[in-house]
């Protein structure tokens, strides 16, 4: 019988989304597979089993259901094989990686002089989300027809909520007016894609599917990865000093931050066989929750697991995924990451924190709402 979870780290309490890593702890050491009824969902905790079920994605499900449209988020076998392999190559073509690298880059030192002449400014309002939407906007060939106003409206209609995770009123008719709005833009995203007439891909609603999945995994991961970051770095200084004499370290600090405080802490699937779990017998069809948080926290596959230590044993978190379905975007994600701490850490005195900071997890994100920096 599975043990009742202590009332002190209930996973639904305000201490849970301030800081989850307890009650993460207690489930991996006491309840590893454990049902959780409010959700419905298997709570699975531990890094091992984690692991082994997305190296093996034939037993597991993305489906919510069997008419879903093929989306990254929806889709399995060959379906999301076909989305992939359409996708990929934009995140992977010469001139187009380059592209990207050089907006990344020249966006964050745009973003951060311009904090710096001001003297203060939200690292989240200020730069992160616009570091992250003018990616998305010059990755889906839209910069020019839309702006970033608009696409972050969309992107938090999309997620039915804002950016500080209040929720949006009438988030049905929002969603449904976000989808509208990408589909506008929908002629000059197909173009990109250069799909074949025949494939199925073509179709207006797959391919609004494939880009609101875009729109919303590019701007709210990546602002919380760009915020979790700089939070690290301001409460271990002297790594953050380390970065204008060292940048090479600057890739493992990032794995190092993405294991300590993942952006996303879970991430939903469902059993496509009948499982065995941590010694629990899960039926097919279930839900299945990771808690890729509290994976990449494990005592058993990482030492001091719940300090920030960079070393290169961090690159093993499970934050980007893992086998067929790791992050298309990772390499991505990180530049935006890299371009950030080279921008506020690397050359002078780094900001310091005025106002707010504080991580906490939203409908499974983790990162920070407030953010208000000065630089002396």
């Amino acid at each position: 019988m599975t043990p009742a979870l202590d009332p002190h780290i209930d996973c639904r309490t305000i201490e849970f989304q301030q800081n989850p890593y307890p009650c993460y702890a207690w489930l991996r050491r006491h309840a590893p597979a454990y049902f959780e009824p409010i959700e419905g969902a298997w709570w699975i905790s531990r890094y091992e089993d984690i692991a082994a079920l997305l190296s093996t994605p034939e037993r597991l499900s993305s489906a919510v259901k069997a008419d879903f449209e093929p989306t990254f988020i929806a889709a399995d076998g060959p379906d999301y094989q076909s989305i992939r392999r359409h996708v990929s190559p934009l995140f992977d073509l010469h001139q187009a990686a380059t592209r990207l690298d050089e907006h990344i880059a020249t966006t964050a030192r745009r973003l951060a002089v311009d904090g710096k002449k001001r003297g203060r400014f939200d690292l989240m309002t200020d730069f992160a989300e616009p570091l992250a939407l003018s990616t998305i906007a010059q990755f889906l060939g839209i910069a020019a027809s839309c702006s970033l106003r608009e696409l972050s409206q969309c992107a938090s209609h999309l997620v039915g909520m804002t950016e500080s995770g209040e929720p949006v009123t009438d988030a049905a008719a929002k969603r449904r007016d976000a989808r509208r709005w990408v589909g506008r833009h929908i002629p000059t995203i197909r173009e990109l894609l250069d799909l074949p007439s025949h494939s199925k891909l073509n179709d207006a609603s797959c391919l609004t599917d494939i880009a609101t999945t875009l729109i919303v995994a590019g701007n709210r991961t990546v602002t919380s990865l760009v915020g979790n970051i700089v939070q690290l770095l301001l409460n271990h200084p002297r790594e953050a000093a380390a970065v204008e004499s060292n940048p090479t370290a600057i890739p493992m600090l990032i794995d190092e931050a993405i294991r300590l405080d993942t952006p996303l802490q879970a991430i939903q699937r469902f059993a496509a066989e009948d499982l065995l779990v941590a010694g629990t017998r899960i039926k097919r069809g279930e839900r299945l929750r990771f808690l890729i948080g509290s994976a990449n926290r494990d005592e058993g596959e990482f030492e001091n697991a719940d300090t920030f230590e960079p070393k290169p044993e961090s690159r093993r978190h499970l934050g980007f995924g893992l086998g067929q379905t790791y992050c298309i975007g990772a390499r991505l994600a990180r530049l935006q990451a890299s371009s950030t701490v080279e921008e506020l850490f690397g050359s002078g005195l780094p900001p310091r924190l005025i106002d707010g900071g504080e991580l906490t997890t939203v409908r499974w994100h983790r990162g920070p709402g407030r953010f208000v920096l000065e630089w002396r």
